[in-house]
């Protein structure tokens, strides 16, 4: 395997140096340990998870289908305009 070299600035140097003392180790080992986490996270996990936060089996389970024939949604009444509640037109509104 062919040695490569990275050049750092000294502000990233200075840091692994400080984590490399930490360590007790070099700032060498501590580069490619981050660098390898780094290639870990990207290369292994997809950018788009399907089907995140749902249940195994929820898009066939049959109690949603009068949700789905009603042609129900769902509707989240928040938004920036709902952050000052309470005030309409710079006056406290009581309730």
């Amino acid at each position: 395997m062919q040695e490569r070299t990275l050049r750092l600035t000294d502000r990233v140097a200075h840091y692994l140096d400080q984590l490399a003392a930490d360590d007790d180790t070099t700032p060498s080992e501590i580069a490619n340990y981050l660098i390898s986490r780094a290639m870990q996270q990207s290369s292994w996990q997809p950018a788009i998870v399907r089907d995140r936060g749902q249940r195994a089996g929820a898009q066939n389970d049959p109690r949603l289908d009068w949700w789905r024939a009603a042609k129900f949604g769902l509707f989240i009444h928040w938004g920036l305009y709902a952050i000052p509640a309470g005030e309409w037109e710079g006056r406290r509104i009581p309730g």
